[in-house]
C-alpha cells in the first residue's frame, strides 16, 4: 500500500524531496569533516594521553624534577634535538622506551664501552653521577600505534619549529613576522595546530596545511586578502560563510593598518613553505 501511493505526484515529490535531503546531508557531513594536519592529530593525543601533565600545556613549559640534573623538558625554544630529516629520533624512543627503558639502553651501551676500552687496554670511562628523578617517562610502546607515534613526533617538531633555522631567508622573515604578529598564539606553531573555536564552520581555527587551507587560501592574493582584511574578497557575497565569519567566536583580525606590503609577501612565503610539507608534518 505504501508503494502504491508513494507512485503518484504527491509520493514522486517526496521522494525527490528526501532524495535531495540526503544529498545535502552527505554533503554537509563532507563539508564539515576535520581536516587536520599530523603535528594536531598528535597535540591532541597527547592532550588525551596526560603528556601536558609533565611538559606543561601544549608541552611549551615542562617542570622541575627533584633527583634529576635537568627538569622535564619542554618541547619549545630547541630544547630538542632535531637531528635528522626524518624528524627526531630520540623523541621517538621516549615515546616508545621511557625513562627505564632509555636508562637500561644506556646502561647496556656504557657496559659495552666498558669492554671495547678493556680489551683495548684502556682506562674505564669517567662514569657519570647517578640520577633518581621524581618524574619518569612513562613507556608508551604498548598503549599506541605505529601511526600514533608519528603523529606525537610531528607535534613534538612542530612544537620546536623544526626546519625553520635553516628555511630560506624570505620564510625566516615570515617566522620573525608571525612571531611579532602573532600568528601562532591562534594557529599554533608554524600554524600546524586547530586549535578550538566556538561558532565556526568545523568548530576549529583552520591550521595553515591540509584540506582546509586548499580550500581557505587559493592564491597568494587571496592570503594577502586574509591578513589584510580578515577574510577574502570570495565569501563578502556568500551569505552561509559571512555567517560564520560574523559569529565565530576566535575571528581573523585585520592587519591591513599594521603590516607592510613586504611583511605580508614575507607572510606568505612563510604559509607557503608550510603548506609545501616544510617544519613537520
Amino acid at each position: 500500500m505504501l508503494f502504491e501511493r508513494s507512485r503518484g505526484p504527491a509520493g514522486l515529490v517526496a521522494l525527490v524531496l528526501g532524495a535531495a535531503l540526503l544529498a545535502l546531508a552527505l554533503v554537509r557531513v563532507a563539508f564539515l569533516r576535520p581536516a587536520l594536519p599530523s603535528a594536531e592529530e598528535g597535540r591532541r593525543l597527547a592532550e588525551r594521553s596526560g603528556c601536558f601533565g609533565c611538559h606543561g600545556a601544549e608541552a611549551g613549559k615542562g617542570a622541575p624534577n627533584l633527583g634529576a640534573k635537568d627538569p622535564v623538558p619542554s618541547f619549545t625554544g630547541g630544547v630538542l634535538m632535531m637531528d635528522t630529516p626524518q624528524g627526531a629520533p630520540q623523541v621517538r624512543d621516549w615515546i616508545l622506551l621511557g625513562t627505564v627503558g632509555i636508562e637500561r639502553r644506556e646502561a647496556e651501551e656504557a657496559r659495552q664501552d666498558s669492554l671495547r676500552r678493556a680489551r683495548a687496554g684502556l682506562p674505564p670511562a669517567a662514569e657519570s653521577p647517578p640520577e633518581h628523578p621524581a618524574l619518569r617517562m612513562p613507556a608508551y610502546a604498548r598503549r599506541f600505534s605505529a601511526r600514533e607515534v608519528d603523529r606525537l613526533v610531528d607535534f613534538a617538531l612542530a612544537q620546536g619549529l623544526w626546519g625553520a633555522d635553516s628555511a630560506p631567508a624570505g620564510v625566516r622573515h615570515g617566522l620573525e613576522v608571525a612571531r611579532r604578529a602573532g600568528c601562532f598564539s591562534c594557529h599554533g606553531p608554524l600554524g600546524l595546530f586547530a586549535r578550538p573555536d566556538p561558532g565556526s564552520v568545523k568548530g576549529y581555527i583552520p591550521a595553515w596545511r591540509g584540506l582546509d587551507a586548499v580550500e581557505l587560501v587559493r592564491s597568494p592574493a587571496e592570503f594577502g586578502q586574509w591578513v589584510r582584511n580578515g577574510w577574502p574578497d570570495r565569501f563578502v557575497h556568500q551569505a552561509i560563510a559571512n555567517w560564520f565569519l560574523h559569529h565565530e567566536a576566535v575571528r581573523m583580525p585585520a592587519f591591513k593598518d599594521r603590516l607592510t606590503d613586504g611583511e605580508v609577501a614575507a607572510l606568505d612565503s612563510l604559509f607557503l613553505w608550510v603548506r609545501a610539507g616544510h617544519g613537520g608534518r
